[in-house]
């Protein structure tokens, strides 16, 4: 991050790279989105933010980050966006996940908010029910533990060979949160095959159990009567 590290993303979009051409309308809905997220927690907040800002596309890349279990972006660094005009919204894109147990266990719990947007998403019920549907439905296929493994597998099979025959093969690893080098001994495949096919296992029964425990109220309000409590 170097001198940037200083810089608050959150105050303003002056503190943001941006590329492409300059677009007065792309900088007027990162201006709003971020005030969005400067004022009180409240629906109209809520509704200034969606109105700027892809909810259905943030559900789809913290669905995949909550499954990998994926900390990275926080209040400094690693937020990407892309501004639709045709749409005159911002979307996130999913960017320099780092899953897998780089950074986290696979015990890590499911509501993690390291930064401003994910504090503000987690307090709109909308947001978080269609996060878990699509977390859900990745569970159920293309996420799970096995087509995960499988997939990995299939990967393996197809450059294994390349990296056993390779005479100095590395890989990166995560050592007081710096990013070293480490020598990677072509027998060493089959241990790391080893550790990813377990975290993904303990990361899917974290998640089932957390489906599993998921319980819902619903209670006349005590002061309105056409109102509900929800929790």
């Amino acid at each position: 991050l170097g001198e940037r590290a200083r810089l608050d993303l959150w105050s303003g979009p002056a503190a943001w790279r941006r590329a492409g051409a300059e677009d007065p309308e792309a900088l007027a809905a990162l201006d709003e989105l971020l005030a969005a997220l400067r004022a009180p927690a409240d629906p109209a907040a809520l509704d200034r933010l969606a109105a700027v800002f892809d909810l259905e596309a943030a559900a789809r890349c913290a669905a995949i980050a909550v499954l990998v279990g994926s900390i990275h972006a926080d209040r400094a660094h690693n937020h990407v966006w892309f501004f639709d005009p045709a749409r005159g919204r911002l979307e996130p894109l999913l960017w320099d996940a780092n899953g897998f147990g780089v950074h986290a266990e696979p015990e890590l719990p499911v509501e993690v908010a390291r930064h401003p947007l994910a504090e503000r998403l987690l307090c709109d019920v909308r947001f978080v029910h269609r996060r878990n549907q699509i977390l859900w439905d990745l569970l159920h296929g293309a996420g799970s533990a096995a087509s995960l493994t499988v997939q990995v597998d299939r990967l393996l099979a197809s450059f294994g060979g390349a990296l056993r025959d390779d005479p100095e093969p590395v890989r990166l690893v995560l050592r007081r949160g710096v990013f070293q080098t480490e020598r990677l001994d072509g027998r060493q495949l089959a241990a790391a095959r080893e550790e990813f096919a377990a975290f993904v296992t303990r990361r899917e029964a974290l998640l089932r159990a957390h489906f599993g425990d998921a319980r819902a109220t619903i209670e006349p309000h005590p002061e309105n009567p056409a109102w509900s409590i929800v929790t």
